[in-house]
């Protein structure tokens, strides 16, 4: 019984390892091949979802930036219509019976609106030594109309008036568009200094910043003065008087006609004694030169006398 147990494990044992020894080549390559097809198709899809996934990712971006683009064109284009900036600047000339009293009336009104005086002058001018005045003044666009209006109504005449207006709301909106643009590039490069390391990348993402800064600033002070010249009209008022001035007749105490006198005598002996002491330094002066001309010239005339003297005894 021992013996046929032992046989039959024998024969089982043989037959295991020769199956084992003619299948195991076979099985192992179909193993490695299955593997390796596994791994090529999961590698392929992962390729193919990445490619993809940036596919996806790149049509994104292009498709968000049109959309940017588009929003801020039709932003343009539905500001434009709507948006009515426009700088009104008035200049009249007109002629008063008073000018101080048109002055006070001018800057009472201006105040009440709600404006003010840039600048203002007075002179005398012309024939008849007229007085003429300039009122330079910035008034609330929506009061500029009254405002000239009352400058016509308390004058006695118009002689010239203009007024013009300039429409800067394209300018505004294209203001706006690049500064939505430049604090857009700001922030990017706020968060790519944020992310940087290296020293370089630093200094050029710092130089760009603080370009892109700067242009923000001019660009916000370009709107802060349009919106100041919207918001405030500027007027020009020139006045010119009617009245001649008459000279007064001038009194007894402003002609001073004993202090003149005086004066102008004084100033002549004051002429005479500088000519004098003058002519003094004039002669001290010379006096090398003039005195031997003196004595050569006097012994000349003397020998000329002299022979005058002789012919005429003979």
């Amino acid at each position: 019984m021992i013996r046929y147990s032992l046989k039959l494990f024998l024969i089982g044992f043989t037959v295991f390892i020769t199956a084992c020894s003619s299948d195991s080549p076979s099985a192992l390559n179909d193993v490695d091949m299955d593997t390796a097809e596994d791994a090529s198709y999961e590698m392929a899809n992962d390729e193919a979802t990445e490619e993809k996934a940036l596919g996806f990712e790149g049509e994104a971006e292009e498709s968000q930036e049109q959309e940017i683009v588009q929003e801020d064109e039709q932003v343009v284009k539905n500001q434009l219509p709507d948006v009515q900036m426009i700088i009104y600047t008035g200049h009249i000339q007109v002629e008063v019976d008073d000018l101080t009293t048109m002055n006070e009336t001018i800057r009472t009104k201006v105040a009440k609106l709600g404006g003010y005086v840039v600048s203002s002058e007075e002179y005398v001018s012309g024939e008849g030594e007229r007085r003429h005045g300039r009122i330079q003044l910035r008034i609330p666009q929506e009061h500029y109309e009254e405002m000239m209006r009352f400058t016509e109504e308390n004058s006695a005449k118009v002689m010239e008036k203009v007024s013009n207006g300039q429409d800067v709301s394209e300018e505004y909106v294209d203001l706006e568009s690049r500064l939505r643009s430049k604090e857009a590039v700001e922030e990017r490069l706020l968060t790519f200094m944020d992310q940087a390391k290296k020293t370089d990348d630093l200094l050029k993402i710092s130089n760009d910043l603080s370009a892109v800064q700067e242009d923000i600033e001019r660009i916000k002070g370009r709107m802060d003065y349009l919106d100041n010249q919207v918001a405030f009209s500027t007027i020009t008022i020139n006045i010119q008087e009617n009245q001649v001035k008459v000279s007064e007749l001038q009194g007894r105490d402003d002609l001073n006609t004993g202090e003149k006198a005086q004066s102008l005598f004084m100033n002549t002996l004051n002429f005479l004694i500088t000519v004098g002491s003058g002519f003094v330094v004039f002669l001290v002066g010379l006096s090398p030169i003039l005195i031997p001309l003196l004595i050569a010239g006097g012994f000349i005339w003397w020998k000329v006398r002299t022979k005058k003297r002789s012919h005429s005894n003979e």
